[in-house]
């Protein structure tokens, strides 16, 4: 096989993804799977070009040239909260979810996670923040569930929420 062509297999149960092409080409869509799909890195197997066999994922190492996302500044997160604004705690519960994502590559949160950050930012915590989170999910597809129990990623419309709807715009009141 050619040396600048690489094939990457990953199978998890029934699922199974193969990728194969130019080194660059199979690298960008080893870093599109990995942030896509939720893998338990431990069950998932790679058939690595030109190897025999198969090996676990989490013994698979791509090349150190592998595709990296542009760096950006990190806003601190209590800049970034005030900005957005959130009212209600499902929207709070949401912003500290998308702030995680996008700046720190946490692709899921639990209540552990989001606990501290209600101190970090210095606004009350509600009662179950857990109950938040399990209603930013059911009420208004903000969150879905994780790969474990209690666990959540945002969504298109949670991420829509937070970039594009917060803060609300109030509408203006007029006085005549």
């Amino acid at each position: 096989m050619d040396k600048d062509i690489a094939r990457v297999k990953i199978s998890l149960g029934q699922l199974s993804v193969e990728v194969e092409g130019p080194l660059a080409f199979v690298q960008s869509e080893w870093c599109w799977i990995k942030e896509k799909m939720p893998l338990s890195l431990e069950q998932a197997i790679v058939i690595p070009s030109g190897e025999q066999g198969i090996k676990p994922l989490a013994e698979m190492k791509m090349p150190e040239t592998e595709i990296k996302k542009p760096s950006m500044a990190v806003p601190p997160l209590r800049d970034f909260f005030n900005e957005k604004s959130p009212k209600s705690h499902l929207e709070k519960v949401t912003t500290f979810a998308y702030y995680l994502k996008t700046y720190k590559d946490t692709l899921e949160v639990s209540e552990e996670e989001i606990r501290p950050l209600y101190n970090e930012v210095g606004v009350r915590k509600p009662k179950h923040i857990g109950q938040a989170l399990t209603d930013a999910k059911n009420k208004f597809g903000w969150l879905a569930s994780g790969s474990k129990p209690k666990y959540y990623s945002i969504t298109d419309a949670g991420d829509n929420l937070v970039k594009l709807d917060l803060p609300k715009k109030s509408q203006a009141i007029i006085k005549k």
